[in-house]
């Protein structure tokens, strides 16, 4: 964070040179790195303000790539809080102006893969794999963008998975987890891990994904990340509520609360616990487990900026967490 502090000191630095001169293009371009900055420092409403700036000189200057630039960043932002339709709007913006160049053919892909996200999110999972698709036809077959097509195929294991088709689902989530590990992504290669072990336990195949479970959470306790421990431990919530070990889950979601999580990350924990502690009969516990799921969720609203969003239908509609339904 104090490098990103620095940054961020650096970069008004150099918006109150640009202002000084009044240069409109440098003015739209160092508004745009604040945004990113602040974004990464999750300051979202500060970033969406320097966003809108930003497009604002771009338009001023007739920079259409930073214009489109920042239609994206705050499409991502917007989507990041679970405001989604104005995700869609921003992301939908950034692709109609974006400029014809070289580089055209990826930035457009990298939006089309960002608008599937924004559509998986509101569990429109056909539109979402048109989209993963269209941005996956747009990346040549080279090795120079083979991450970036494993990137499209992670996410089009996700929504193949959701729609039921699992033999379509293997395969881009298999080809994603190759080039992952070839290229030294392991972060990445996780992912798929934990997305493979979804797709077992939909097929029944509860062992081989405790297996898969089993490998994030070293990679996890290996690399420190404490997010991804808790996703591990989560996995291994479900698989163990399925062959009947309330006890052995209560374990799993009890460490997994304590790494402390985001809040969205939180309110899973709280509430797979719960949901072990009621098979258990122990109607206090889990009502205190769902009483903290309730206080995560609100933080989650709060972080959303909008009351009338709902963040328990955003965090518990995907059917990967069975065992969340109350």
């Amino acid at each position: 964070r104090a490098q990103l502090d620095d940054a961020r000191k650096l970069m008004e630095s150099a918006l109150a040179l640009y202002r000084g001169i009044e240069h409109v293009w440098g003015m739209g371009r160092a508004s745009g790195n604040l945004g990113g900055i602040h974004r990464q420092l999750e300051n979202y409403e500060q970033a969406l303000g320097f966003a809108a700036d930003a497009r604002l000189l771009a338009e001023v200057a007739g920079d259409p790539e930073t214009l489109a630039g920042e239609w994206s960043a705050s499409g991502l932002i917007y989507n990041r809080l679970g405001r989604y339709r104005l995700a869609l709007e921003h992301l939908s913006n950034a692709l109609r102006t974006y400029p014809a160049s070289a580089y055209a053919p990826v930035a457009k892909a990298v939006i089309l893969q960002n608008t599937g996200l924004v559509y998986e999110n509101l569990g429109m999972y056909r539109e979402a794999a048109a989209q993963f698709q269209a941005a996956l036809d747009l990346l040549s077959d080279t090795e120079t963008q083979e991450v970036r097509r494993a990137e499209v195929r992670a996410g089009l294991g996700n929504v193949y998975g959701k729609l039921g088709d699992h033999d379509k689902a293997n395969l881009h989530y298999v080809s994603a987890l190759g080039v992952f590990r070839r290229h030294g992504h392991f972060g990445k290669a996780a992912l798929v891990e934990m997305n493979l072990g979804t797709l077992d336990l939909r097929r029944g195949e509860i062992e081989s994904a405790l297996g898969r479970y089993q490998a994030v959470e070293e990679l996890a306790r290996a690399s420190n990340v404490p997010q991804m421990l808790a996703q591990a431990l989560l996995g291994k919530v479900e698989a163990a509520l399925r062959l009947g070990n309330a006890g052995q889950a209560i374990a799993w979601a009890t460490e997994a609360c304590a790494g402390r999580p985001a809040a969205p990350m939180r309110a899973h924990c709280e509430r797979a616990k719960g949901v072990a502690l009621r098979l258990l009969g122990d109607l206090p516990a889990a009502g205190a487990s769902y009483a903290r799921t309730v206080d995560a969720l609100e933080e989650v609203r709060a972080a959303m900026g909008d009351p009338t969003e709902n963040p328990g239908e955003a965090l518990f509609g995907d059917t990967r967490h069975y065992y969340l339904e109350a």
